[in-house]
């Protein structure tokens, strides 16, 4: 059973629902979860977005910038390495809790086809956060239509492509086109602005969350 953000905090923790209609429903699947009838599920995006916090997720994503490292690896040979980077944010520690409670239930978080951020929340967990990958021919062809799902999203301006879309706007607007478009994220001018973005990146994660689901579920094939 795969859980986002909203019900992953009601199951780890029912007391935190207590008083809402689903309190009993939380509370009964978190004995399942803890006594292994079920095994939960998380997306990786859920904490690579969630964590960062609402206002972090902004200025993280828009503060990427592409970077270049050369070195020398003999007498005549020199590496290039060219790649994104992002500061380093802590994580939040109320979701880091969250995590370690899931983790605690046997919860293992899903590797999806990654767009943004890239796990920027999501290092130093190690190896047993997340699933184990399956056969490998298998999770070739989810991955591919994981890939067609986002492509389809793209096409009707959904998932990752509001902000992409915000992104080439504002480098535009600022006479940056060219610029890669989580640079251009970080051009926002105002409140009103980030609070596009913000809205945005919420879209972003939801679609992400569904690759992870496509590319772990079998009944996605």
């Amino acid at each position: 059973m795969t859980f986002d953000t909203n019900t992953l905090r009601g199951v780890v923790t029912p007391d935190l629902c207590a008083g809402e209609r689903h309190h009993a429903a939380c509370q009964v699947v978190h004995e399942a979860l803890r006594s292994g009838r079920i095994r939960g599920f998380f997306g990786e995006a859920v904490v690579a977005s969630d964590a960062l916090g609402r206002e972090d997720k902004v200025d993280v994503v828009g503060g990427a910038r592409i970077e270049s490292e050369t070195r020398s690896t003999g007498p005549n040979a020199v590496t290039i390495s060219i790649g994104p980077r992002w500061d380093r944010t802590p994580i939040n520690p109320q979701f880091l809790e969250l995590l370690k409670g899931a983790l605690a239930l046997g919860m293992r978080a899903m590797i999806g086809p990654r767009r943004i951020p890239d796990s920027l929340a999501v290092r130093g967990f190690g190896d047993g956060f997340y699933e184990p990958d399956t056969n490998p021919a298998e999770l070739l062809a989810r991955g591919e239509k994981a890939n067609e799902v986002d492509k389809a999203l793209a096409l009707r301006g959904l998932g990752r492509a509001r902000a992409v879309q915000l992104g080439l706007e504002y480098s535009h607007r600022d006479g940056m086109d060219g610029e890669w478009w989580p640079q251009g994220l970080g051009r926002a001018r105002d409140g009103a602005e980030r609070h596009r973005l913000e809205n945005a990146l919420s879209f972003a994660r939801r679609a992400a969350v569904w690759r992870s689901r496509i590319r772990w579920r079998s009944w996605c094939k």
